[in-house]
């Protein structure tokens, strides 16, 4: 898929807001952002004009604020209305006014060439809001992030390989290789696997699992993640099919019943959240999180950051790390470089490793065959020291 510029951004923004769809453009624009391109004139004043419509002054304010902080002028975010009634009343002024006045503006905002300027952080919940009205618990979002922060750290993982005598990590590798064969199979959400993955691992942290059952627990997890996560979970009798008639029905529910009782039904966990860019970093995440030490070294928000970290050095993005992920995440570049460098290592080997299920499925046009991408060897190249 191609990957969208600057001028394809804009144009669709505008499109957007031209036919009064105005939610999609604002929608569009925080993609966008996201996606680390910057935004020219025409897309926020586009943005602003929806804002407008909306009646959403808050958000619009920000986008006018946050335009200004960028560098932009202030006289293309005036609405026509505005510039008319103003023209109506004053008279007209020079070129040499004008700039003075521009100027004036700049320095009034803090834009100056001499003034180093501000990070410039975009409320990415505020704008999405806009563009999706069921998110009304939009002003709690840094609640829920603090939850999930808490969450993560109540559950991290422990290194439980010494207290299983039956299993290893490499055994590990084994079944999650199998299991994203079997994601994949089923299209399942990207959601599913992660959290198959993080319930495996809870469960064998707490139980200890003879490697005859190992893979019992891979498809029981998988079954479970399935029904919280997809519309139209795979079935108890896919289960027994894609392991061969390894296990009997009553094995699997059993199984399913033993590992939401041992997790005391916690399920849920912090996971991993353009097309290339998104597919990039699910590429990143399940490599890693087929990596038994870059999982047990990292929590699920590290690592889900330092896949964005590394997609968008490998995509080339620049800055490869911004004010606004650096918010975000929490994490900031020097924090996120090792793990991402894992990340990169195993891309640069993925085609020839023995567990290559993660490499194939990202090999498909579908996923942007994104794993057929150069490794970002920049990145292996830095040493970094404080």
């Amino acid at each position: 898929m191609a990957q969208r510029n600057l001028v394809s951004w804009t144009a669709m923004i505008s499109a957007f807001s031209q036919n009064s769809e105005y939610s999609n453009a604002i929608s569009t624009f925080c993609s966008m952002w996201v996606s680390g391109e910057s935004a020219n004139e025409f897309a926020f004043s586009s943005v602003v004009q929806a804002c407008s419509f909306l009646k959403m002054v808050d958000v619009g304010r920000q986008v006018h604020c946050l335009a200004l902080k960028v560098g932009l002028s202030y006289e293309m975010f005036v609405g026509e209305r505005s510039k008319r009634r103003s023209l109506s009343v004053k008279k007209p002024i020079t070129k040499a006014q004008s700039v003075a006045n521009r100027t004036r503006s700049k320095v009034a905002s803090g834009i100056t060439t001499t003034k180093p300027k501000d990070p410039v952080i975009i409320n990415i919940e505020g704008l999405q809001s806009v563009a999706n009205r069921t998110r009304s618990k939009v002003k709690y979002v840094e609640e829920i992030y603090s939850f999930y922060k808490l969450l993560e750290t109540e559950r991290c993982l422990r290194n439980y390989m010494d207290s299983q005598p039956d299993i290893n990590a490499r055994m590990r590798a084994t079944l999650l290789d199998w299991l994203i064969q079997a994601h994949n199979k089923y299209k399942l959400m990207p959601e599913t696997l992660y959290l198959t993955i993080n319930i495996v691992d809870r469960f064998l942290s707490v139980t200890t699992v003879a490697r005859t059952e190992l893979r019992l627990v891979g498809i029981s997890a998988l079954l479970i993640s399935s029904k919280y996560e997809d519309i139209r979970p795979p079935l108890v009798n896919d289960m027994i099919t894609i392991s061969d008639s390894a296990y009997s029905r009553e094995q699997i529910l059993a199984m399913e019943k033993a590992i939401l009782s041992r997790l005391v039904w916690y399920t849920k966990a912090s996971l991993p959240s353009d097309n290339e860019m998104e597919n990039m970093v699910f590429f990143f995440t399940e490599l890693g999180l087929m990596d038994y030490s870059v999982t047990i070294r990292n929590n699920p928000s590290k690592l889900a950051a330092s896949a964005v970290y590394a997609a968008r050095c490998t995509l080339n993005k620049t800055p490869a790390w911004t004010e606004t992920l650096k918010h975000y995440t929490g994490c900031g570049e020097d924090q996120l470089r090792d793990c991402a460098k894992s990340l990169v290592s195993f891309h640069a080997r993925a085609s020839e490793n023995k567990f290559n299920a993660v490499y194939k499925k990202y090999v498909n046009p579908d996923r942007s065959a994104v794993s057929l991408h150069p490794p970002a060897t920049s990145l292996l190249a830095v040493n970094h020291h404080k």
